[in-house]
């Protein structure tokens, strides 16, 4: 008698699986976090007071907004 294999064994088998599909879960949490890190770091940026700011390398120097500005910001959207 033969073995009866699973048919994910004889795929694999033939075409192993890339290191994207082994790690996705891990790639996805990497892209999460540094995406959310990134949009917190330019939150911080747009409500900071300073005018020069520079950060691995690269710089800017603008006008920050005011405190209207900012508390229009804040304010929830009202529904139409």
């Amino acid at each position: 008698m033969s073995s009866v294999e699973c048919p994910l064994e004889c795929i694999w088998r033939e075409s192993p699986p890339s290191w994207l599909e082994k790690h996705e879960g891990w790639t996805i949490t990497m892209v999460g976090i540094l995406g959310g890190g990134l949009g917190a770091l330019l939150a911080y940026f747009m409500r900071s007071r300073c005018t020069k700011i520079k950060c691995c390398g690269l710089g800017c120097d603008r006008e920050p907004l005011t405190v209207q500005e900012i508390e229009v910001l804040d304010r929830p959207a009202t529904e139409p």
